[in-house]
């Protein structure tokens, strides 16, 4: 649930008549008919046995407190409406599951809500809400509480009551602290916090069933109290907050699979991070690190590594780093690629970009990286692309905009999986002939180069994008240059079918 879109609990139906009955479903169009007839019957007795009613997406702004009278309804769904209050006869539902009142305009609940003792899941999101009453606290049997994107800057303590409370989201509200109470969520499994201004959160020792914590975009300077505790938790995700250091009990989170450490102010990572062994993905981008951390060097599990942009000149360690098919060290200070680069024969995603890279001596031979997918050797400082680029069967996307080329290699014409080729700002001054063999090649950008002419195997290609302002071009004629991209292409073309 904790990845749940905008929207309530269930597609759009077509409304129906009136249908009562045991296990019947009332759906109404309110466009064709008033909610008179509907209190007529409450009043009468008739809807007594409706177990579900859909009065979701019907431009309500009033429950009429008739819907008291329903009292063998378990399902309830009064998403996307106008609704900006709730009639207290709500708490009557004794027998009331699941409630739906999401994209609205509540700006209150009523005390009679902690009424619903059967209650296991609410979702209250997209509204106005500014605070809780205490009464929540009385929802013993709620297992999911969903409150993102409203308006509130504190929860009540009585939340610690929901001993049964699987996932608790307030993402996008204003709190800026989580009441010591949350201790009580034994049963908790997600907690969602994300985008507050969160600088304290509770006690989180005895919340041992948590497998997913998201505090990113809050404002904590250190760590959670008991987060070393929770040895089923999987994911936990930090980023931008304003932590300077990570506790050594975070190693005794055995199972956890990924940790987000984004824009903090790290400088180090503590060495109990080798215990770490089922980490796939790790984010330390956006820090203060100079050096990687040494905890690399055993931590070879991890298939997703961000470190880019930080102050990094070297990464050796990351040869250590064998599963990785994801790495990311764009913008650093490194001008050399580390010797042993390429064992890393797994990666797909490649990211150097915004370095001063001047040579590619490490990556070759680059055979071994069969699976790669994406390279981007952009905003370097390349003279040259090795000849070795062209064997690189599974590449698709291959970046080299900003660097200081003068030529490419022919190779690149064996390049027949690239899609997308970016070479703008560079030195060029002609492109190889071989370029026709990129026979996949659908977004071609030569921007702000000195070509003087362009291959007539351009027009093979299966281009719908194509780049080529700022260039002198001058073996094209001026009145067709000065047409644009498709002009010059259909130039091209003429050119080719003369050659043959």
């Amino acid at each position: 649930m904790g990845n749940q879109q905008k929207g309530g609990g269930g597609g759009d139906k077509k409304p129906s008549k009136a249908v009562s009955g045991s296990g019947a479903s009332l759906e109404l169009d309110l466009k064709e008919k008033s909610l008179d007839r509907f209190i007529a019957d409450a009043k009468k007795g008739h809807l007594k046995t409706i177990e579900s009613l859909d009065l979701s997406r019907q431009d309500v702004s009033t429950v009429p407190p008739e819907i008291g009278q329903l009292v063998n309804l378990k399902l309830l769904r009064l998403y996307d409406n106008e609704l900006k209050v709730l009639p207290k006869e709500i708490g009557l539902l004794q027998c009331l599951v699941q409630l739906y009142i999401n994209e609205n305009s509540l700006v209150s609940l009523p005390a009679e809500l902690g009424d619903l003792k059967n209650l296991t899941f609410l979702d209250l999101r997209y509204n106005k809400l500014t605070s809780l009453p205490d009464e929540i606290g009385k929802l013993v049997n709620l297992k999911q509480l969903l409150l993102r994107f409203n308006r509130l800057d504190s929860i009540p303590d009585s939340v610690g009551n929901l001993v049964d409370l699987e996932v608790l989201a307030l993402r996008n509200n204003r709190l800026t602290q989580v009441p010591n109470s949350i201790s009580k969520l034994v049963n908790l499994q997600q907690l969602d916090l994300q985008h507050n201004a969160i600088h304290t959160v509770g006690d989180l020792t005895n919340c041992k069933k948590l497998r997913m914590i998201d505090l990113q975009f809050n404002a904590l300077k250190v760590l959670p109290s008991g987060l070393g505790n929770l040895e089923n938790l999987n994911n936990l995700h930090l980023k931008y907050n304003q932590i300077s250091k990570i506790d050594e009990v975070l190693g005794n989170l055995l199972h956890l699979e990924e940790i987000d450490l984004e824009g903090n102010r790290l400088e180090s990572l503590p060495d109990t991070f080798v215990k770490l062994k089922e980490l796939k993905k790790l984010y330390i981008n956006r820090n203060h690190f100079v050096t990687l951390p040494e905890c690399l060097a055993n931590m070879g599990s991890l298939e997703v590594l961000f470190i880019n942009h930080n102050h990094l000149t070297e990464i050796t360690l990351v040869t250590y780093l064998t599963q990785l098919h994801t790495l990311n060290f764009a913008s650093n200070d490194l001008d050399y690629l580390p010797k042993g680069f390429t064992i890393l024969t797994s990666l797909r995603d490649l990211d150097t970009n915004s370095n001063v890279l001047k040579d590619l001596v490490s990556f070759i031979p680059c055979a071994g990286f069969q699976s790669l997918q994406v390279l981007n050797l952009s905003s370097n400082e390349l003279k040259v692309v090795p000849p070795e680029i062209g064997t690189l069967p599974a590449l698709h996307k291959l970046l080299l905009h900003e660097n200081d080329l003068r030529v490419l290699p022919p190779e690149i014409g064996k390049l027949t999986s690239v899609t997308e080729l970016n070479l703008d700002e560079n030195k060029l001054t002609l492109l190889p002939p071989e370029i026709g063999g990129m026979v996949s090649l659908e977004v071609l950008n030569v921007n702000q180069n000195t070509l003087r002419d362009l291959p007539a195997e351009l027009y093979t290609l299966p281009l719908r994008m194509f780049g080529i302002d700022d260039n002198p071009l001058n073996a094209i004629p001026e009145a067709v240059v000065e047409g644009g991209s498709q002009e010059i292409f259909d130039y091209l073309g003429k050119r080719l079918k003369e050659k043959k």
